[in-house]
């Protein structure tokens, strides 16, 4: 058996895989950035048909894609107002979702 040198000293309470530098914990993060950007616009979508089928709203499952989109949302409707009735914050919401991904993609990909 050869020797070995010690390992490099660690912080109290650091952990490998939490390193900034660390592969493992960069590829883990931008899986989770893009899991929950694809289930929120999964939501979005919902939320879009939803009113088309239940414009009124009601219902448990309504109510908890409101609550889940009204935040991107509602910013959006207070900026882009809908044109004859047609709500377009849906839409933008989806391609700022997509853009975000893609910097994250570049930024940590």
């Amino acid at each position: 058996m050869g020797w070995l040198p010690p390992p490099p000293p660690r912080c109290p309470g650091s952990h490998a895989l939490t390193h900034p530098n660390n592969p493992m914990s960069t590829n883990f993060l931008l899986s989770f950035a893009q899991i929950l950007i694809f289930a929120l616009q999964v939501m979005i979508f919902i939320r879009v048909i939803l009113s088309w089928v239940k414009p009124h709203g009601g219902g448990t499952f309504t109510n908890f894609v409101t609550e889940v989109t009204d935040p991107i949302l509602k910013p959006l409707q207070r900026i882009i107002p809908s044109i004859g009735g047609l709500d377009l914050s849906p839409i933008l919401a989806l391609v700022l979702l997509k853009l975000l991904e893609n910097v994250l993609l570049r930024a940590l990909g």
